[in-house]
C-alpha cells in the first residue's frame, strides 16, 4: 500500500477515447469542443473532412427521412433525443421507436350470465340484471383504460424512456 488513495471512480486521466466513440458531457464546461471533437447531432459531413469519422460510421446514420446524402458526404450520427439500445441484430444506425400491444378481452356468457374482463378492460358487473321478459342486461359498462395494463400509461405523459439531458461529441483525429 503507498498510502495514497485511489478513487476507483474517477476517470479524468483515462485515455483518449477512440475515434468516433461517443463523448457525454453532462456540465457546461464537458461541453466545449476542442480541436479535434465534433459534435454527434446529425450534421452532413464531408468524407475529405473526416475520413477517419467516415470510416467508422458509413452510411449507417442516414436519417430515415432524408435522402441519401450528396456525393462525398455522410451523416455524423445524431444522439439527441435518442437513447442508446442495444443492436438487436449487430447492425448500426438507428432504430424506430415502437410501444408495446396493448390488449384486453371482454366476455360475456350470456346463459350463465359470467362477465370476465383481462387486459387492459376493466368493467362492473354490479346491477347487471337479465330481463327474461326483455331479453337485454340493464345498468352494465366497460371502460378501457391502458393504465390498468401497465402503469407506463398515464394521463398526460410523453412516450420517453428515463433520460437524463447530455450533449455527445467525439474525437475526429
Amino acid at each position: 500500500m503507498t498510502g495514497i488513495d485511489v478513487n476507483p471512480y474517477n476517470n479524468q486521466n483515462s485515455t483518449l477515447s477512440n475515434i468516433g466513440s461517443p463523448i457525454f458531457c453532462f456540465t457546461k464546461s464537458e461541453c466545449v469542443l476542442k480541436k479535434n471533437e465534433i459534435w454527434l447531432e446529425g450534421a452532413l459531413a464531408k468524407i475529405l473532412t473526416y475520413p477517419l469519422l467516415f470510416k467508422e460510421y458509413g452510411y449507417d446514420y442516414t436519417p430515415d427521412d432524408m435522402e441519401e446524402p450528396p456525393e462525398g458526404y455522410f451523416y455524423l450520427p445524431d444522439w439527441r433525443n435518442r437513447t442508446p439500445w442495444g443492436s438487436p441484430d449487430g447492425t448500426f444506425g438507428y432504430l424506430k421507436p415502437t410501444l408495446p400491444n396493448i390488449t384486453g378481452n371482454y366476455n360475456d356468457n350470456y346463459g350463465g350470465r359470467n362477465v370476465s374482463y383481462t387486459g387492459a378492460f376493466s368493467g362492473s358487473s354490479k346491477n347487471y340484471n337479465w330481463s327474461p321478459n326483455s331479453g337485454q342486461y340493464t345498468n352494465g359498462n366497460i371502460n378501457f383504460n391502458a393504465h390498468n395494463s401497465d402503469p407506463i400509461y398515464q394521463d398526460g405523459a410523453t412516450v420517453r424512456t428515463p433520460s437524463i439531458k447530455c450533449r455527445v461529441k467525439t474525437r475526429y483525429q
